[in-house]
């Protein structure tokens, strides 16, 4: 589907580059009222194909291939309060407003990945998804795209639904329900990422490829070309992505071919990301090299989903040659997100929302890579 698609659409562009051409030559060359009457239907012409090209556009979403590079920061103030049942919007968590999206445009993001909790967007397993949250979430999500943006949506459970584990307490097929009806909401936008599941850990990764497999089956169902974006067991470690199994998750079988791989990074000592120390100044590029060595042997794409550290040094030498070794390689890395930014954060350690109207030390070292291929 995606090739003819892609077809159609090229066929379209070839057509209204003609059209436009002559078009033009037209309006030089025209001077009596027959040249006005041809005009017009050119103009019309014009018209039909510009719309039909933006439709089909549209509708086959974007390819890997075809994605800027991502710069991207977690707001993940969505996923706040995980433990109180029931959560209230505005009390214990909430979603970015305009002001954060522009103030992280206006730096050079393209990217936003947005945490959410299952059991707030489907509060009932196999149920409906909650219209209140939908529109809470759809508030940010359009906003972001109609700016151009893309949005990541993360499904910030950690392969879990209301403290049970996919695979023994919740069924595997729950998930894919859950993205079968996201995906249905959000298909006519091509801007939107799926991110299947947050830091799946602690479980064998035969369930996770089958849970995953299963998501991205009633995605596909679902008539959505959106990418899909996939995390590794144990936490989705880089740097015991072979270790824990998570190579296996290369066998995912796609129709649309069309699945981004998605390691998390953090630079502290045992790479948990809790202390805002980092191991040493190249802690970092270390810590990466392994699973790209993997995704350039098996031909796929990464994006750095999460990663994060303290304003000291080593921490900034240790981010900004990770960085750069990423965008020198962006052959295998589609990008990379910061955590994290977004309202609520205060002064915790890695927060690049501002501060009283200042910016935060680490986006200095971000700086130079917001604006490079």
């Amino acid at each position: 589907m995606t090739m003819i698609l892609k077809g159609f659409r090229d066929f379209l562009a070839y057509k209204l580059a003609r059209c436009l051409a002559k078009r033009s030559s037209g309006e030089a060359k025209r001077g009596n009222g027959a040249g006005h009457t041809g005009a017009y239907l050119l103009a019309a012409l014009c018209v039909y194909l510009a719309a039909n090209f933006q439709a089909v556009a549209a509708a086959q979403g974007f390819a890997k291939e075809d994605l800027p590079f991502l710069h991207g920061v977690n707001l993940a103030s969505g996923s706040f309060g995980a433990r109180r049942v029931p959560r209230r919007y505005g009390y214990d968590y909430i979603y970015a407003g305009p002001a954060s999206v522009d103030y992280y445009q206006s730096k050079g993001f393209n990217l936003f990945r947005v945490a959410f909790l299952w059991e707030s967007i489907q509060p009932v397993l196999n149920g409906p998804l909650s219209e209140s949250e939908l529109k809470q979430l759809d508030n940010l999500v359009n906003y972001a795209t109609g700016n151009g943006l893309f949005i990541a949506l993360d499904v910030h459970n950690y392969a879990k639904y209301a403290g049970g584990k996919l695979g023994t307490e919740v069924p595997i097929e729950a998930l894919g329900d859950l993205w079968g009806r996201l995906a249905e909401h959000y298909n006519s936008n091509p801007r939107v990422l799926f991110d299947i599941m947050n830091e799946p850990n602690n479980m064998p990764t035969q369930i996770v490829k089958e849970m995953t497999q299963g998501a991205v089956n009633a995605i596909r169902a679902a008539g959505a070309q959106n990418v899909i974006v996939v995390e590794g067991n144990q936490w989705s470690g880089a740097w015991h992505w072979l270790s824990s199994g998570s190579d296996i998750l290369v066998e995912l079988q796609d129709p649309e071919n069309n699945i981004v791989f998605s390691p998390h990074q953090y630079l502290d000592k045992d790479g948990s990301g809790v202390q805002p120390y980092c191991a040493s100044d190249n802690i970092g590029l270390e810590r990466i090299q392994s699973v790209t060595q993997w995704a350039r042997a098996s031909r796929v794409r990464l994006l750095l989903g999460e990663f994060g550290a303290g304003a000291n040094s080593p921490c900034s030498e240790a981010v900004t040659s990770m960085l750069d070794f990423m965008h020198k390689n962006a052959d295998v890395w589609a990008g990379w997100a910061w955590w994290a930014g977004g309202p609520w954060w205060g002064s915790y350690f890695s927060s690049i929302e501002p501060q009283g109207g200042a910016d935060r030390p680490q986006l200095q070292w971000l700086t130079p890579f917001l604006f490079t291929r």
